[in-house]
């Protein structure tokens, strides 16, 4: 039994009231460390202090709990305030992701979260671009040009999101993303096809982590949906295969069921991203998506209108600007990404046509079918 297996274990403790982890030789400093890479520090706490584990060990464990739930709280009442000022001004705000998710887990504390995701209409961008300058809090620099993002002076992160089509990863996911509203109340069913297509972005984009799997098990088993209508959606979208995939996994993890070799392989890949990825995954991902040689320098260096406008979303109006805004995005990128870029360079010289096959298997035995029209 590895310290991986011992983590689940002590997750599967954590949310599962009265279940006692199965332990084997734990190594408590490899299991924080596997912990703060999975984020999910706050979440073994509740299991961790039940253990014979060292005191050193243990305030540390202590420590991170105590910290996610100063900033949960901090989280909230800044949102708080923030939710009354928008009421105020009439602007409708749609809360994503991790604020709703929190709520479902034995303490909303336990569920850590770097930052608050939230969805407005673009006509009400810039009024909320006054509020938060009003309140004290700071613009910061964003890649995307669909997403506002906002540090309160207490250090609360918040991303503002104009659409959220970049979420989906093909065009019936992207269509289902794109009209979500910040005026219409999601249903469990849509929330969770909408978080699916979160974990499918992460996925295809260089890895997703256990943290986001615990979210889909928790959601999944604890909302009151229409199991019909969630698998029509599913379905329609293009990833009922990888639900079931997903779930099974989740269901092994958490409450002990037998699991299919396709989940315990996508389990080993989420332990092996960390929460929010690897760059070498990552750069085998953007091989596939942009090419080999040539193929892929002139992808990165100009990329589609389609892409563009994710960034740029005045392409809309003015595609005819697209090349200025290429010239624009290369002197960023010389400015501001030099050593990402050196970095990725050095990843280019190891990745293989092996290794792109290889990904795009991985992606149809879990239950996605993208990639598979590329020649290798």
């Amino acid at each position: 039994m590895s310290q991986k297996d011992n983590l689940i274990e002590l997750l599967r403790a954590s949310l599962q009231e009265g279940y006692v982890p199965q332990l084997h030789a734990p190594q408590f400093d490899e299991i924080l460390l596997l912990a703060r890479q999975q984020a999910v520090t706050a979440l073994l706490y509740p299991a961790v202090k039940k253990e014979t584990i060292s005191p050193s060990l243990l305030k540390l464990f202590k420590e991170e709990a105590y910290s996610a739930a100063t900033r949960e709280a901090l989280q909230s009442k800044e949102l708080s305030q923030f939710f009354h000022n928008c009421k105020q001004e009439k602007i409708p705000v749609l809360p994503l992701k991790g604020y709703i998710i929190k709520e479902i887990y034995p303490q909303p504390s336990l569920r850590e979260m770097s930052d608050v995701d939230l969805l407005i209409s673009r006509k009400h961008r810039k009024a909320i671009g006054t509020m938060m300058g009003q309140i004290g809090n700071r613009s910061e620099p964003t890649d995307c040009d669909d997403t506002d993002v906002y540090c309160s002076p207490l250090g609360v992160r918040y991303e503002i999101h104009i659409s959220l089509k970049e979420d989906g990863f093909n065009p019936e996911s992207t269509a289902f993303c794109e009209k979500i509203r910040a005026d219409r109340e999601l249903s469990a069913e849509a929330h969770y096809a909408y978080i699916l297509c979160h974990f499918v972005k992460h996925l295809l984009y260089g890895g997703v982590g256990i943290r986001q799997l615990t979210d889909l098990y928790l959601w999944h088993k604890d909302k009151n949906r229409d199991e019909a209508r969630l698998n029509d959606l599913l379905h329609e979208l293009g990833l009922d295969k990888l639900h079931d995939t997903v779930q099974t996994l989740a269901l092994h993890y958490f409450e002990g069921q037998a699991a299919t070799e396709a989940a315990k392989e996508l389990g080993n890949y989420l332990f092996s991203s960390g929460v929010y990825g690897n760059e070498a995954q990552r750069q085998t991902d953007r091989m596939l998506r942009n090419g080999q040689g040539l193929s892929y320098y002139l992808c990165r260096c100009f990329p589609s209108l389609d892409t563009m406008k994710k960034y740029f979303p005045s392409l809309e109006h003015l595609p005819l600007l697209l090349p200025l805004f290429w010239m624009w995005r290369m002197v960023r990128a010389l400015f501001f990404r030099r050593d990402k870029m050196k970095t990725e360079m050095e990843l280019l010289k190891t990745q293989d046509k092996v290794d792109l096959k290889a990904r795009v298997e991985f992606y149809r035995r879990c239950g996605l079918s993208v990639y598979e029209e590329k020649e290798f």
